[in-house]
């Protein structure tokens, strides 16, 4: 069961965003919840194009980058301003972007763009404490079991295990290359985490790739007993979602144990930049960047 419910947490955060997709989040928070989000990220720079077959008013691929990046900027909620930014089209054909964000509430922040989902943490905090916590996604409401007999689900368990495998083998072209890393840094000594791997006494991170995504739908795939009870309780199987209904209907979103992830600190805490400074520095930069890169700042800068 323990498979079943980290998967279900791994599918909560990949199947809401494109496939073969690499993201990248250093952030750094100061006591207050403000702070600010090294962003970076690699994407097909046209994930549902098509080929061009020499039509000569298809857009160029550096066209293409520019758009996104924009759309990057535009679409962010909760941003006071951009720096360090940076965006190409390379040679692979992938949309390549990273820069900076400022924002003065991490629960505000969103961060735009075609790639974007659902923001699954929330940063809870008083006078004393800051904990960062992941969103229990709810439990899908369970179907009414369809009696079958023993023959009848043994071939039916058979047969799903069947329609499963050929299902991740289409999945894989989209699982193989996604990455998705946060990295925090927080205002004083970690004192509570789980399901978070702690890099130093105020750094935490988490990763999730592709290849962990496959090998773990590969094992429930080949777990008899476990689509066995998906059958007898009526789930519809053929449903591209099953993996993410069924698994989250065992259970609460969790990775190594029987809590949900979640990391903080508490006591005496400090702030590990100075953010006003900072910002304001960033405005007065900005136009000038977003001139030399071709973007336009306006809607960039709060």
């Amino acid at each position: 069961m323990k498979l079943a419910l980290r998967l279900a947490f791994l599918l909560a955060i990949i199947l809401t965003v494109p496939g073969c997709l690499e993201t990248k989040q250093e952030i750094t928070l100061n006591p207050n919840g403000s702070g600010k989000v090294v962003y970076e990220l690699k994407q097909p720079l046209n994930p549902f194009g098509s080929i061009s077959l020499g039509d000569s008013k298809q857009t160029a691929p550096e066209d293409s980058a520019k758009k996104e990046a924009q759309t990057i900027l535009d679409d962010s909620k909760g941003v006071d301003v951009w720096k360090d930014i940076s965006y190409q089209a390379s040679d692979d054909g992938k949309f390549v972007f990273k820069g900076t964000a400022y924002f003065k509430s991490f629960n505000d922040l969103q961060i735009g763009g075609s790639s974007k989902s659902n923001k699954d943490v929330t940063l809870k905090q008083d006078a004393n404490s800051l904990s960062l916590n992941w969103v229990q996604t709810e439990k899908p409401t369970k179907e009414k079991s369809v009696p079958l007999s023993k023959e009848e689900i043994s071939k039916k368990t058979k047969q799903t295990q069947i329609e499963m495998r050929q299902s991740l083998k289409m999945m894989e072209i989209f699982f193989k290359d996604f990455k998705d890393e946060v990295i925090f840094h927080l205002p004083g000594k970690i004192d509570k985490i789980n399901n978070l791997s702690k890099v130093d006494d105020n750094t935490a991170s988490l990763t999730i790739n592709g290849e962990e995504i496959l090998k773990l739908m590969n094992a429930f795939v080949e777990n008899a007993d476990e689509i066995e009870k998906a059958v007898k309780e009526g789930r519809n199987v053929n449903d591209q979602e099953f993996l993410q209904k069924y698994l989250m209907g065992s259970g609460s979103n969790l990775l190594e144990n029987d809590e949900p992830p979640v990391v903080g600190v508490s006591g005496e805490m400090q702030p590990l930049f100075d953010y006003n400074e900072e910002v304001a520095k960033a405005k007065k930069d900005f136009p000038a960047m977003s001139k030399k890169l071709g973007l336009n700042g306006k809607a960039s800068v709060k």
